[in-house]
């Protein structure tokens, strides 16, 4: 896989990669617009004043609020997103009116500093192959996979195989694996690659595992829980077994995870090994998985029904080892990776295919990793890209992140989602000790990870502004709109009941941007409700009274701004208060602050949208800058020591990396967090 012609996707109106770094942080440090809507503004403030001091009237400029009320909220999405501003403005002022000069000139700087999102050419194939499958992945490996899933791992698989061909890698190393579907992919023919699956979760590794058996691409016998259950059972005998032992030490089933009837054959395999300490867990759940999904069923692809369909190598090629990454030491994948694949001594009957052509040979040594990860949350990717300057066995990464909300900070104390919690302006609200410790920590794993951005003005994004960056509207159709739309202005007017009712008050505006209303107990999380309770404000309204009355909402997906406890307290205020609201006073909140505010609201929620954009190139931009100084000597290790498989750690080398780059992979329009930070060591 070569690199790109250029390492990052800029805007070809940049004469060089320095050229759009440079100008990417003088607009992200200078523009004051911008770092309002990106960071400055929560959708909890928008009715908390009234008149010529409202969040919309504070913000945007005169001009451009008058052309605003001229046009439909369709309109302006097309004009920041899809018009092409240097040709399709008109000079002249029909009905409606052009928008101001100033607003034309602001969408220019933000298109210009988001990078570019195509696929280059030589494009990938077509992810609509034969067979239920994704860009030539069989149906049977394809279990599981959604369209969007399917898109991902067969894009990326394929981009991974051709850069660990390029480098002769011998280990593919996933961190997050979750149920392993780029893994089950990388493992199987045509690929082939030795892939160690690493996973926090185990409800994910035995789902992994039930998986695989119903992909065919465990050893056949009595199997795992999907075994049990009469899917991927095969015809042929046992074929042997991975053994990978975990950060616990304790031995933990490889491959296809065992099963009842198949612990005793594994136990006399190992008898002839060096044992190891610790037990298999033979009791996986067949019907728990995580996420909500569910288990296999009779509508998911069959099983192999002969040897033939089977890639009868995965089970040695693919090893599952439960571990939270915390950093970037490797040390934990010793026993796996200085381990060739194990070859079954004796087997009952004569194998169905040629045992010598099935099994790999021992990697050579050293060997060669490369650490890859899709769609990765927060530093995970970052301890992913320090992989590669603190570990010498490490020779390529090859990461995709997402959830930027989940990144910790590194320059100084956290910011949160509502800004008042890292405010001490505010004398009702009494933060929680968590949060008073976690003020106090510089994070050194958070973000930004390069020199340049912490030494830069621009290094500091806050979590709404991160959470915002994860946003996709060119991906947005007029369905999604009018619902989160809704959701926004039904969450924002029941903030400002609760600052009538005195449920909340107004804290003074923080330095890090403009501040939510707090009860005594912190910020009112609603959290997430059924579809049905936005049908209308005053179900919406009674909804989320209830929860909050029955001591539920903290805690709920609000990001670092979420309270440990159940406030006892709030809660007989919220039942207090619904007993009290009436239906009137309801449709009285909806009428006052109706159509216009609703769309002064979707307006500027569109604004933080777009130019979020700017913010994930900033992110994305951090983490090719710390790469590339690695490239030029004195990348930071970040991590801690890579002894056994790691092989080293600690400080970067000088000119550890020999080149880096980031490229889309995935079409935007399916995946929109599609970059992939590349590094190679030299």
């Amino acid at each position: 896989m070569p690199p790109p012609r250029q390492p990052l996707p800029h805007h070809a109106s940049f004469a060089s990669t320095e050229a759009y770094i440079s100008s990417l942080l003088a607009f992200t440090s200078s523009s004051a617009l911008f770092q309002q809507l990106c960071g400055g503004v929560h959708i909890l403030d928008f009715f908390a004043r009234d008149g010529p001091h409202d969040v919309y009237h504070s913000l945007l400029p005169a001009s451009w609020r008058d052309y605003f009320a001229t046009v439909s909220i369709e309109d302006v999405l097309d004009l920041l997103l899809r018009t092409d501003v240097d040709v399709d403005v008109p000079s002249s002022p029909p009905p409606p009116p052009p928008p101001p000069a100033d607003l034309v000139s602001y969408i220019r700087q933000i298109r210009r500093h988001c990078l570019d999102r195509t696929v280059r050419p030589p494009a990938l194939p077509d992810d609509d192959g034969g067979g239920g499958g994704g860009g030539g992945i069989p149906r049977r490996v394809a279990v599981g996979m959604k369209p969007k899933k399917l898109h991902e791992v067969a894009r990326f698989a394929r981009y991974v195989d051709a850069l660990a061909a390029e480098h002769a890698i011998t280990h593919v190393v996933d961190l997050g694996a979750g149920q392993n579907y780029l893994g089950r992919v990388l493992a199987c023919a045509p690929a082939a690659r030795c892939v160690v699956a690493v996973e926090a979760r185990a409800a994910n590794i035995e789902s992994a595992r039930r998986m695989d058996g119903a992909a065919g691409v465990v050893m056949d016998g009595d199997g795992d829980g999907a075994g049990r259950r009469g899917r991927g059972r095969g015809r042929g005998r046992g074929r042997g077994c991975r053994l990978g032992v975990g950060a616990s030490g304790r031995v933990r089933g490889v491959g296809g995870g065992p099963g009842r009837g198949l612990k005793e054959e594994l136990e006399e395999k190992e008898k002839e090994e060096e044992q190891r300490p610790g037990g298999l867990n033979v009791d996986a759940p067949e019907t728990d998985l995580p996420n909500g999904r569910t288990p296999l069923s009779t509508s998911d692809p069959p099983p192999p029904a002969n040897d033939e369909e089977k890639d009868a190598t995965a089970t040695n090629r693919l090893h599952y080892i439960q571990h939270q990454i915390h950093n970037s030491d490797l040390s934990f994948l010793a026993d796996i990776i200085t381990a060739g694949p194990t070859v079954p001594q004796s087997s009952p009957s004569p194998p169905p295919l040629d045992l010598a052509s099935s099994i790999l040979p021992p990697p050579p040594a050293p060997p060669r990793l490369m650490v890859i990860s899709l769609h990765a949350c927060g530093n995970l990717l970052h301890h992913g890209l320090r992989t590669l300057t603190a570990n010498h066995n490490v020779h390529v990464v090859a990461l995709i992140g997402c959830c930027y909300n989940l990144l910790t900070e590194r320059l100084g104390p956290p910011t949160y989602k509502h800004p008042s919690l890292a405010s001490p302006s505010a004398p009702p609200q009494r933060p929680h000790p968590r949060l008073v410790r976690a003020q106090q920590a510089f994070d050194p794993h958070g973000f930004p990870l390069s020199r340049r951005l912490a030494a830069a003005a621009a290094g500091r994004f806050n979590i709404t502004a991160r959470m915002m960056a994860v946003q996709a509207p060119l991906n947005w159709t007029p369905l999604h709109c009018r619902a989160f739309f809704t959701r926004h202005f039904y969450r924002a007017l029941l903030q400002r009941i609760f600052l009538d009712r005195g449920l909340v008050v107004a804290a003074a505006a923080a330095a890090d941007g403009a501040s939510a209303g707090v009860d005594e107990e912190g910020p009112v999380v609603v959290g997430s409700l059924r579809k049905a309770c936005y049908a209308s404000f005053g179900a919406y309204v009674r909804a989320a009274l209830a929860k909050l009355g029955a001591g539920e909402g903290e805690g709920e997906g609000e990001g670092e701004g979420k309270r440990e406890g159940k406030g006892e307290g709030r809660a007989r205020r919220m039942q207090a208060l619904a007993s009290t609201l009436t239906d009137a006073d309801l449709a009285a909140y909806e009428a006052r602050y109706g159509a216009r505010r609703r769309k002064e609201l979707s307006v500027v929620w569109c604004l933080m949208a777009f130019s979020a954009g700017v913010v994930e190139a900033a992110i994305v931009v951090d983490r090719w800058l710390f790469l590339h100084e690695g490239k030029e000597g004195g990348a930071e290790g970040g991590g801690g020591g890579g002894g056994g498989g790691g092989g080293g750690g600690g400080e970067g080398e000088k000119g550890v990396v020999r080149d880096c780059w980031v490229d889309a992979v995935f079409d935007y329009g399916l995946s929109p967090r599609n970059l992939v930070v590349v590094g190679v060591k030299g």
